[in-house]
């Protein structure tokens, strides 16, 4: 039997072809919204990940260019330029012209608490004068939030205290004679934060600097 070519198509033949179409866009649709889902987490994932490495960068550029300034005298008094416990690192380092004056900066790195026991990465800065302590941080002229939502984190220290010592890794550091030949920082983030904080160590090295008395 042939059938008329003038003829419409069947209601069943109707039916099989909307079935069909449906379930074709329900698929192309589904593949849609999870390759948006996919691109959206790793979108994500790419930016958290960069944070952390821009971070570590900042960090990097001024703990490694460590001034060569051996002690400073106040009222008869030495004080170092590097002083540094596990939670606060206070140096002093030079300052690129176009971020703000050129020159010496004294720097404070510091992990403080914040919102929900969990604790924030700062940086603050201000204009390195020879009669200032290091760790005091009046005048500032900025501060800035580098990393939140921290679960935990520590500054370490190695090298030798005197110069008779074995170095060893250490909890603080504030010797006058010498720099720590390596600085890190280990940081943690909570189990439901996708950021990593990969390996982390600085060998500072002692630029050359003039310091007004």
């Amino acid at each position: 039997m042939t059938r008329d070519p003038e003829a419409g198509f069947t209601l069943v033949e109707l039916l099989v072809a909307l079935t069909l179409v449906g379930l074709m866009s329900v698929a192309i649709f589904g593949g849609l919204r999870f390759g948006t889902r996919t691109w959206e987490a790793g979108t994500q994932r790419s930016e958290e990940l960069n944070e952390v490495v821009l971070v570590q960068d900042l960090m990097r550029r001024h703990l490694v260019q460590l001034a060569a300034v051996d002690q400073v005298r106040r009222r008869s008094e030495e004080h170092p330029i590097f002083v540094g416990d596990g939670q606060s690192v206070s140096f002093v380092a030079p300052l690129s012209a176009h971020v703000g004056l050129d020159g010496l900066y004294q720097f404070e790195l510091a992990l403080e608490d914040g919102e929900d026991r969990e604790q924030n990465l700062i940086i603050r800065w201000q204009l390195y004068r020879a009669d200032r302590v290091p760790g005091t941080t009046s005048e500032l002229d900025g501060e800035r939030v580098l990393l939140e939502g921290i679960s935990e984190g520590e500054f370490s220290y190695f090298g030798a205290s005197e110069r008779r010592d074995e170095p060893a890794w250490r909890e603080t550091w504030s010797e006058q004679a010498q720099l720590p030949a390596l600085i890190a920082l280990e940081v943690a983030f909570p189990e439901d934060d996708r950021r990593k904080w990969p390996f982390f160590r600085v060998a500072p090295q002692r630029v050359p600097a003039l310091v007004r008395p």
